[in-house]
């Protein structure tokens, strides 16, 4: 048998419930012949259990014509002032007990303090936790999109953002949004949590905290090159990854 680990499972829940969650955890390692995790966070902590872990990351589902059209159409708005357009900062996905309002509130007072008079924050998902009430008027929050059309809304951000609280659950999360807004040739603001701690300016992560700091501007960010080369999506689309399963199912077959 096969363990497919995807997230830390317990700590989406609290007292009893959490601790059958792992201890339901701790017996399927005790019985899976090997271990899948989606994070290098979960492998660390896999593999001082089990010998036979194996690293399968999350992946894209976007086409190589799409997907060029994408990064044609941002590197033509990269051209732009930054000062002098009205940027757009986007976060797709759920908005739950991680999601950190906070840093919502504070990247709009660095804006302002940065010069900039027009912007704003779009949030799109489904909303599982009660929103403030004394957001400021420059964030709008959407209703949740189907999968087909996150990209055609990628194309209307400037700076993607992934503005996570540092949990026991996001400690062990290498998010999908990170190689879909990466692909789209978005530069990515994310806090400090999980596998993004993990990478750097090089991968196209700026982090909150530095940006609230004063250590780099929004404006340095807005006019960074953060178009990845050709090899990011061969590397991280679903074909890669399944290329990988399909060579571990045929390890399987043969132990």
């Amino acid at each position: 048998m096969v363990y497919d680990v995807m997230d830390d499972m317990a700590a989406f829940y609290h007292g009893a419930s959490s601790n059958w969650v792992r201890q339901c955890d701790n017996a399927l390692v005790g019985i899976a012949s090997d271990i899948m995790v989606s994070s290098k966070k979960l492998l660390q902590r896999y593999q001082q259990r089990t010998q036979n872990c194996h690293f399968v990351p999350n992946g894209l589902a976007i086409s190589e014509g799409r997907l060029g059209d994408l990064r044609t159409m941002l590197e033509i708005r990269k051209g732009q002032s930054a000062k002098h357009k009205h940027p757009v900062f986007g976060y797709i996905g759920s908005i739950a007990a991680w999601f950190d309002w906070l840093l919502i509130v504070e990247l709009c007072r660095r804006l302002k303090s940065e010069g900039f008079q027009r912007f704003t924050i779009k949030l799109i998902g489904p909303i599982h936790v009660e929103v403030p009430k004394d957001l400021p008027h420059e964030v709008i929050i959407k209703p949740p999109i189907s999968q087909e059309m996150i990209w055609d809304e990628l194309e209307k951000f400037d700076i993607a953002l992934i503005p996570f609280k540092q949990t026991q659950l996001t400690e062990s999360v290498d998010p999908v949004k990170f190689y879909e807004y990466r692909a789209a040739g978005l530069p990515v603001l994310s806090s400090h949590f999980g596998d993004m701690a993990l990478r750097n300016e090089s991968d196209g992560v700026y982090f909150f905290e530095a940006v609230l700091k004063g250590q780099i501007t929004i404006e340095a960010i807005l006019l960074a090159n953060s178009i990845p080369d050709a090899s990011f999506y061969n590397n991280h689309c679903w074909s890669t990854r399944f290329a990988r399963l399909v060579c571990f199912k045929e390890t399987l077959s043969t132990t």
